[in-house]
């Protein structure tokens, strides 16, 4: 026993190397999120003194009777059996008096040579050590020397790919879970480039509405009812202006005024053209001087 747990405690001080205990089927759990399956030094000082103690006491006091112990190092990102723990199966068996068992396979048929063999009364009772099977009946008859030492070793195997198939299991698991988390943050990306569609559209729409506002308010003032007012209340004023045809006789203040201009004059100051006319003449003249677009249009009507 104290050759084992100087060997588990000289194990265990490295800090990446860990153990697993096995009784047949029944694997010791940690309870951790990850690698719960696995032992390091850090998981038995939390609960027990030292490594020791954790072995001769603690093991035992959770109901184990005959254990396996795999010694593993770190390999990549898992985990893979020292070369000691695969050849030497250390196997401690708790009673009356501990045992611990680590002898090779060549060792324990020489072992076994040594005892007499005895015809059994009865169904012989077979020890499969470390796998829960100590002390059972089975009407399975004797298969030759090293008989348990090769159904240790294949149910060994049995149980390494049962734990590789847990932690597969557990990566599809996690990798199913990454998937839907993509699909969803897609699905949420398409719904936020659908929303930007149908804004980008409305923007588009609301500028060609600005479009066509501006033009209707850039519509020439000779489009409007008032243009047309404008010109029926002037009534043969225009024309007069037109065709040039008012009288030329001007008062001394025009004296400097072309002739065209004092002839303007003359009209405006006929009793008919009232203020509200010569503002609107006004207006019309500003827009003639200030508006190409808009002189064009006015040229086209009086002149057409």
């Amino acid at each position: 026993m104290s050759d084992i747990i100087k060997k588990l405690e000289n194990h265990l001080n490295v800090p990446t190397n860990s153990i697993r205990i096995t009784e047949g089927a029944r694997v010791f759990d940690t309870q951790k999120t990850r690698d719960r399956n696995l032992i390091f030094k850090h998981d038995i000082l939390k609960v027990s003194a030292s490594v020791s103690d954790f072995i001769q006491t603690y093991i035992p006091a959770q109901g184990y009777k005959e254990i396996r112990v795999q010694f593993k190092k770190k390999n990549g990102s898992g985990h893979k059996e020292t070369d000691y723990s695969r050849t030497q199966q250390p196997i401690i068996k708790y009673g009356e008096a501990l045992e611990t068992k680590h002898e090779p396979v060549q060792q324990q048929t020489t072992h076994a040579m040594q005892q007499p063999v005895q015809p059994p009364a009865q169904p012989e009772k077979f020890m499969f050590a470390g796998y829960g099977l100590n002390g059972v009946n089975t009407q399975i008859p004797p298969m030759g020397l090293g008989m348990a030492q090769i159904q240790q070793h294949d149910l060994t195997s049995l149980n390494v790919t049962k734990e590789r198939y847990e932690d597969f299991k557990k990566t599809n698991k996690d990798l199913e879970s990454k998937v839907l988390n993509l699909e969803s943050e897609l699905r949420i990306v398409k719904e936020d480039k659908s929303t930007l569609q149908r804004k980008l559209d409305t923007q588009e729409d609301r500028h060609k509405l600005e479009i066509e506002r501006i033009q209707l308010n850039q519509k020439s003032f000779v489009d409007t009812d008032g243009f047309k007012t404008l010109v029926e209340g002037l009534g043969g004023i225009v024309p007069a202006i037109i065709n040039r045809n008012a009288p030329a006789a001007l008062g001394g203040a025009t004296a400097n005024v072309s002739q065209r201009k004092k002839e303007f004059i003359q009209i405006v100051e006929n009793p008919q053209i009232t203020d509200a006319h010569v503002e609107m003449l006004k207006a019309v003249i500003t827009a003639y001087v200030q508006n190409e677009e808009f002189a064009n249009q006015l040229n086209q009507i009086l002149y057409a």
